[in-house]
């Protein structure tokens, strides 16, 4: 075990009873290294359950890490193991003495959980202080042999744990002062193979034998039942008191003194005097062979699973099933005001009252959605029974948030129809009521376009739902900003926010950068980019700020800064979005992939646009989700335009079902429906062109009636594209004047970018009103030097010398597939700096992607081909 500490990782696999967590144990506190114990059930196959506990357990050991570790993931409800994996090395990457972090019963971790692929992060990864340790029945699901390969795994196997014969002597001589003969020693061999848990039983019980020779045939004549038979010979001989608290503590499948108590006093039997509590916790938890200590403060227990299932045994033959409820019952009491919301729902349901484990899920939730955590709310709804949650109207609405959160609105909708049943004409509590209306408010807004009667709603719902209510009262504002903006009353809107801000005497992380958010979406739909670029800003360097909300701002600046025409700093922007994207909503995601890949084509990085689109595709389909299919076909089709196939583009709008492509009155970049249009006017025959353009004058209507800017300079540049290629030129010019009317005081650039050449020739002639001649000296100044769509440079030569040595290794890696992290760790240096270096290696090379510069590399003879 002492290799532990000259590797990233330790595996101990044996079956159970073997001794690897007493092994484990006995090590960490003779090596005297600070160490951070989880043990681990089912629940913390949950990525979030999970880092909740890591937390709390590191917190014991490295109280800064743990506050960095959580303020970098703050709870957040998306939580993946990428986004964790990235928290975790930074947080413990600056470490200068050595930690143990040990993962005990790992195989109770189901094989679809995330956290595999968080240890396969970690030990590819590993911060150069920290060694993790893993106890497990079985081998997980990690790249053991490369890691064997590159000797950074130390493994202690069920072969290594077995007591061979004279280890087996020597055990019995120093735990009994008994001398085995070679014949018992030989059958004690057979029959436990080893097994450690056995020779301990066989020892208690040697103990107090009067044959103990007669007592080892015995144990030979028991064949299969020989373990059963050491647990009752061992457990009948203790105290009448032990006997019973072990047998009800096995109701819980970890234990501390408080909790032991909580669960064996029922009221009625004896209790122990309150000066011998203690002394019986401490007996109990020193049995090593019932109790396996989880912490190095002593404060939690479990029982060996072999036990408990010989316990719970007992428990069902002593105990009836209402007496068996009510140790769950007072189980559950106690996690609950713990806080373990998960345990006491669990109990709840184990003492088959399922209304008091709706009751703790909605005491517990507004708490866990103030940090983020709507997953959680998620999991404890999944936990609870169908028919509980179809029956009970708080329930229904706590489900009605999450759905709301996702825009499920085929789902929201008959929830929202069933609480209204259930109600039947009752007024619920007003906070229920206000947040009941939230939801109807919200339905009304985005489903239907109805602003003005959302705008009611939603006033009506903030007068009820408390100011504790953070989460719920955000979304409310939420709410209202969109509806505000959606009637052309969005200054108004930003100034509400920021009067709700300044309200607030201490603001959460959760609080400040949700108005921030918020601020950002209306300033972007109101077309205001410079004011939008800001808000996102404030809300990236807001303090806490948890990476889910700070990937939704590098997105929000992504989009505005490739609206104004910052093509550098919107690729810096979408590339760290798309590299987090597993901490972004799924369409949030899908976009700033499709807005990385346009601002790649509008830099001429036309391969790595193709490689952005491809694994968007990839992406869209791994959420199994048809309307994220559609968007990232709409990307393809949008990719094949700027590289001049435009057939295929074609092919894609003339078969693309309009009713599912989406509506175009949100923010988002990449809108089927719009894309679409635009293949119909760059095919180019009339028929094609004069559907476009029906459609566009009832799409821009709707956007006008919706003041949504942003989408609106999209619209006018494609009329203006379409028009002039049917050419009517003074109907074109018309749409133009108002395009450069609009977008030039604002700084829109990027309908120019993407436009023909007939549009941008037509910017620089066509007679504008007075005043505006300054708004087109911009926008022609902004795109001047921009190549047009469809336009490919070559790469030109290089000198292989100019490369550093840091560059070739950067390059070399960067060959093999390696993500920025990746070759972070194998170099030594910071993400950033392969950034860095990735960016002078595509200069220096005049490539644009990773592939053309391991080709380019491989030309040159720099890297192997």
């Amino acid at each position: 075990m002492d290799g532990a500490l000259y590797v990233p990782l330790t595996m101990v696999a044996a079956p159970a009873g073997y001794g690897k967590s007493t092994l484990v144990s006995q090590w960490v506190e003779e090596s005297r290294v600070p160490s951070a114990w989880l043990s681990l059930d089912e629940g913390d196959s949950d990525l979030s359950v999970f880092a909740h506990y890591l937390t709390g357990a590191l917190e014991t050991i490295l109280p800064e890490a743990a506050v960095d570790l959580w303020a970098a993931f703050g709870g957040s409800s998306d939580l993946t193991a990428a986004m964790l994996g990235s928290a975790l090395l930074n947080s413990l990457a600056e470490l200068t003495s050595p930690v143990v972090i040990v993962l005990d019963d790992y195989h109770r971790i189901a094989k679809s959980s995330a956290l595999h692929e968080l240890l396969r992060i970690f030990v590819q990864h590993p911060p150069a202080k920290v060694h993790l340790v893993l106890i497990s029945r079985m081998l997980p699901s990690l790249p053991l042999a490369d890691l064997r390969g590159r000797h950074k795994v130390t493994e202690v196997r069920e072969r290594d744990l077995r007591f061979n014969a004279e280890e087996t002597d020597a055990f019995f001589l120093s735990n009994t002062s008994i001398a085995l003969g070679a014949d018992e020693l030989a059958d004690v061999q057979e029959q436990l193979e080893g097994w450690a848990v056995g020779m301990r039983l066989v020892a208690l019980s040697l103990r107090g034998a009067n044959e103990p020779v007669r007592f080892l045939r015995d144990i030979e004549g028991r064949d299969g039942a020989c373990r059963e038979y050491l647990v009752d010979q061992v457990f009948s001989a203790l105290a009448s008191d032990v006997r019973e608290r072990l047998i009800r503590c096995s109701v819980v499948d970890r234990f501390c003194e408080d909790l032991l108590e909580t669960v064996c006093d029922d009221g009625r039997t004896q209790s122990p005097p309150e000066a011998c509590r203690g002394e019986l916790f401490a007996m109990v938890s020193s049995m090593e062979v019932f109790a396996i200590p989880l912490d190095a403060q002593g404060r939690w227990f479990r029982q060996h699973h072999f036990f408990r299932n010989y316990l719970s045994g007992e428990l069902e033959k002593q105990a009836t099933a209402a007496e068996i409820a009510a140790m769950h019952s007072r189980a559950s009491l106690w996690f609950e005001a713990e806080e373990f919301t998960q345990d006491a729902i669990s109990h709840a349901l184990s003492a088959e009252d399922p209304e008091a484990a709706g009751d703790i899920l909605i005491r517990a939730r507004h708490a866990a959605l103030n940090r983020d955590q709507v997953k959680t709310v998620e999991r404890w709804l999944e936990a609870l029974p169908p028919s509980l949650i179809a029956n009970r109207h708080d329930l229904l609405i706590a489900r009605a948030y999450a759905l709301a959160d996702r825009d499920d609105f085929a789902a929201l909708g008959p929830v929202l129809h069933r609480v209204d049943e259930l109600l039947d004409g009752r007024e619920p509590m007003r906070p229920v009521a206000g947040e009941l209306e939230l939801y109807r408010a919200y339905v009304l807004l985005i489903r239907d376009g109805d602003a003005g009667a959302s705008l009611d709603r939603v006033d009506w719902a903030l007068e009820g739902i408390p100011a504790a209510h953070e989460a719920i009262r955000s979304e409310a504002h939420h709410v209202r900003s969109l509806a505000l903006q959606m009637l052309g009353r969005g200054a108004e809107a930003v100034t509400d926010l920021a009067r709700v801000g300044a309200a607030v005497l201490e603001p959460s992380a959760l609080v400040r950068t949700r108005l921030l958010g918020i601020q950002a979406v209306v300033h972007l739909l109101s077309g205001e980019l410079s004011a939008a670029h800001r808000a996102a800003r404030q809300m990236i360097d807001s303090p806490g700020v948890p990476p889910y909300t700070a990937n939704w701002a590098r997105h929000l600046k992504g989009l505005a800064t490739l609206a104004r025409g910052d093509l550098d700093k919107a690729l810096d922007n979408f590339e760290a979005a798309v590299e987090q994207s597993d901490a972004l909503h799924t369409r949030a995601a899908i976009d700033a992939h499709a807005g990385l890949a346009l601002t790649q084509d509008l830099l001429t990085r036309h391969d790595a646009a193709r490689d952005t689109v491809e694994r968007l595709i990839a992406y869209a389909h791994r959420t199994g989700r048809r309307e994220s299919i559609i968007i990232a076909e709409s990307a393809l089709a949008r990719h094949q335009l700027m590289v001049g196939d435009t057939a295929a583009a074609f092919a894609w709008a003339r078969a693309l079902d309009t009713g599912a492509a989406g509506p175009v009155s949100a923010f988002w970049l990449e809108t089927p429906r719009l894309t679409a249009l635009r293949a119909l006017i760059r095919e180019g025959s009339p028929a094609s062109v004069g559907r476009a353009l029906s459609e566009l004058d009832v799409v821009r209507a709707e956007l006008e009636t919706l003041h949504n800017g942003l989408q609106l300079a999209e619209v006018m540049a494609l009329q203006v594209s379409g028009l002039y290629a049917l050419g009517q030129a003074d109907s074109a010019a018309a749409v133009l004047r108002s395009l450069v009317t609009f977008a030039g005081p604002r700084g829109h650039v990027r309908p120019f970018l993407e436009a023909d050449s007939g549009v941008r020739a037509a910017l620089r002639s066509v007679a504008l009103p007075s005043g505006v001649e300054a708004d087109r000296e911009r926008l022609l100044l902004a795109i001047d030097g921009r190549p047009e769509p469809s336009s490919v440079y070559p790469p030109a030569e290089t000198n292989p010398d100019e490369l550093t040595n840091r560059e070739l290794d950067v390059l070399e890696l960067a060959a093999k597939r390696l993500q920025n992290k990746e070759i972070a760790g194998r170099l030594f240096i910071s993400h950033q700096t392969v950034k860095s270096h990735l960016k002078s290696i595509f200069r220096k090379l005049n490539v644009q992607n990773r592939r053309q510069a391991a080709k380019r590399g491989a030309q040159l003879g720099l890297i192997a081909n």
